[in-house]
């Protein structure tokens, strides 16, 4: 097959027509800015005293003001835990134009930054832009701490592939050593984040195994010191951040959901597009093509906060009789790698909040459905693609892709961004999963992320709702729901004085009994506290808020086991109750520092162990659902209402 040919597989890319007035251009903030960024994969002893310096270019697609620096401590180990370095102080300077040196600061003006767990982002760098696809380089001194250091993995030595990421020693100011270092591993500036002059500018997440990771690609670096096939050819057009780990599984990457760090690091990031490609491990792992689709949408959530979501097939893996350019191939037939065909025409079938397929078989197969790469130096072991493929093959067919932008449609969650944590639908039977007997599975978020599982065996029900027309969720006694999910919980976490959350539900409260909906607190959390909720009794209804011992309420005096909307916003010590779209009632909060919850519970409260509540007060019913870290107002609350409300036919 033609390279013109592969290429012309990913579609036409759309170009501005000439003539008329130039559009205006409204700058996107708090978005991916620069390219290289990526989560850690290893770690290594770092001595006091150590600079690590990266390359990064800045999006190709407009000039960056208000740029950030994120960094991370925390890594992704072999058996795919997340495991955090030692507690290091830092100090970080951003090289741009090259040669010139400006200090970051951080926490309003601090020079050095400590870092255990968790993100840390730098102030705002002043005075600089980056302009649209220059080089820049971030020096990272560490100060004191250098036992053990969460760092970026390289495929291969930087000075081998050709890019100048290198680590030297502090003699009393920065300076880049001249050249790329003969070493694998860097640590410091994890994502930039920042202001790019275009409207709606793109950033992208590539999250997924090995061969996203570039195991193979050891010889060469893309244009912009990209490596792999996907941020190869997303050089020139897109900045991107990996999460990727070698031999690592969708199902691996969707036990860490419960990770603050990951999840603070992701939405740091401010991704608008996600390629997943995880499939391949899947199948080798022994995953059935059920349980891969499953596990696709879990880590698709984990990045919900994207708009959109492109999912790659599942590239060849082989064995041979001799060498891979010359040898006979066969596919291999360990796990479940004889549904790789099933699997695929699956994916190319189009699966649930699948923006795109990006169909990497297709173009590295020697013909669709072969099961066996071409020879010619394509394959390096029989799975992984050798630099001359990601170059001439793989990069290619990334940077023609078409990654269309859906035309937009009626208000969704989706629009509320990153305030958005995650709107579940009960209607959506794609994400809210029943097994054979109508019992709940699994309650995962429609738009934004976060799973929410059933506690005992609550069941789903297809005749619910105000006009018994509506897929709701019904409750026994004894069943309730719960989440340990990050993304879900950094929306209730932070300092009490200047929290804000939203929630709100659409349920059916138990008339005569006291019944609870959402429940923020802390597991093992002795009585009295943290805790933000909502339950009715036989005298009133409404939320409470307990930040130290003490629980303050907005309680409406009002009860009944009707359908209702119910909002709860909390704005530092401030919080309201608002029923069907009208307030109903307030409440202020005194006292507290931080909420630091570790549950979301729906129709109990937190108890000492996880997974068993402290008590268990059932709704009646419970349709869709939606959080946001921030405070809704106007027409973003009025939606989010109208919205949530509907899933019951409010």
């Amino acid at each position: 097959m033609s390279l013109a040919a592969l290429i012309a597989l990913g579609g036409a890319i759309a170009l501005p027509s000439g003539g008329g007035s130039p559009p205006v251009i409204t700058p996107s903030a708090g978005v991916l800015a620069a390219n290289r960024g990526q989560f850690p994969t290893n770690v290594a002893l770092i001595p006091d005293g150590t600079v690590s310096s990266r390359d990064v270019w800045f999006s190709p697609e407009g000039d960056v003001t208000n740029i950030v620096v994120n960094h991370v401590n925390t890594y992704i180990n072999g058996t795919f835990q997340l495991v955090t370095g030692s507690t290091g102080t830092f100090s970080a300077y951003l090289e741009y134009p090259l040669g010139s040196f400006t200090q970051m600061t951080y926490n309003g003006g601090n020079l050095t930054y400590t870092l255990s767990s968790g993100v840390v982002s730098s102030d705002v760098v002043p005075g600089v832009t980056g302009l649209a696809g220059t080089k820049a380089r971030v020096h990272t001194r560490c100060h004191s701490g250098g036992n053990t250091i969460a760092c970026v993995e390289l495929p291969a030595n930087a000075s081998t592939i050709g890019v100048g990421d290198a680590k030297y020693t502090w003699a009393g100011a920065p300076a880049y050593p001249g050249a790329g270092q003969a070493s694998t591993l860097f640590f410091g500036a994890n994502a930039i984040t920042g202001t790019v002059n275009k409207t709606a500018a793109r950033g992208f997440c590539i999250i997924g195994h090995s061969i996203p990771f570039a195991q193979g690609d050891v010889s060469t670096s893309g244009p912009n010191g990209g490596s792999g096939g996907h941020a190869k050819g997303l050089d020139n057009r897109y900045p991107y951040v990996k999460i990727c780990k070698g031999g690592m599984d969708s199902s691996d990457m969707s036990a860490l959901r419960t990770s603050g760090t990951l999840a603070s690091f992701i939405k740091a990031c401010g991704v608008t597009d996600v390629i997943q490609d995880f499939t391949g491990g899947d199948l080798r792992n022994g995953a059935t093509v059920a349980a891969i689709k499953e596990t696709i949408q879990t880590v698709f959530g984990m990045v919900g906060n994207a708009k959109r979501f492109y999912l790659a097939t599942a590239t060849d893996r082989t064995d041979t009789t001799g060498d891979y350019n010359t040898g006979t191939q066969t596919p291999k037939t360990d796990g479940n790698w004889a549904s790789q065909i099933t699997l695929n025409t699956d994916i190319r079938a189009g699966l649930p909040r699948v923006t795109a397929v990006v169909d990497f078989c297709a173009v590295t197969s020697t013909s669709l459905n072969s099961g066996i790469w071409p020879g010619g130096n394509r394959v390096l072991d029989g799975v992984h693609p050798t630099s001359f493929e990601c170059d001439n093959v793989t990069a290619p067919y990334v940077a023609a892709f078409d990654f269309i932008i859906p035309a937009t449609g009626a208000w969704t969650p989706a629009d509320l961004g990153y305030a958005l944590a995650g709107a579940w639908d009960t209607n959506d039977v794609n994400q809210v999963t029943i097994d054979g007997s109508n019992n709940l599975v699994r309650m995962r978020a429609t738009y934004g992320g976060g799973d929410i599982l059933p506690g005992a065996s609550p069941d789903v029900s297809l005749t619910g709702g105000v006009a018994s027309n509506k897929r709701v969720i019904t409750f026994a006694a004894g069943e309730y729901l719960q989440s340990v999910d990050a993304r879900i919980l950094l929306a209730g976490n932070g300092a009490v004085a200047s929290g804000k959350v939203t929630v709100i539900e659409a349920l059916k409260f138990v008339s005569g009994a006291t019944s609870r909906g959402f429940m923020y607190g802390t597991i093992g959390g002795t009585s009295g506290a943290p805790s933000i909720g909502i339950r009715q009794t036989t005298t009133n209804r409404g939320p409470s808020a307990t930040p130290v011992s003490t629980a303050y309420t907005a309680f409406q005096t009002a009860f009944d086991g009707n359908w209702h909307t119910h909002t709860v916003t909390v704005d530092g010590l401030n919080m309201a109750y608002r029923v069907d779209g009208v307030q109903v009632a307030t409440g202020t909060l005194v006292g507290g520092t931080n909420w630091s919850f570790s549950q979301l519970l729906i129709g109990a409260v937190v108890g000492a162990v996880a997974g068993t509540p402290g008590s268990v007060n059932p709704l009646s019913a419970h349709a869709g659902m939606l959080i946001a870290d921030t405070v809704l107002a106007g027409t973003d609350l009025t939606n989010a209402e109208a919205w949530v409300g509907a899933t019951a036919g409010l």
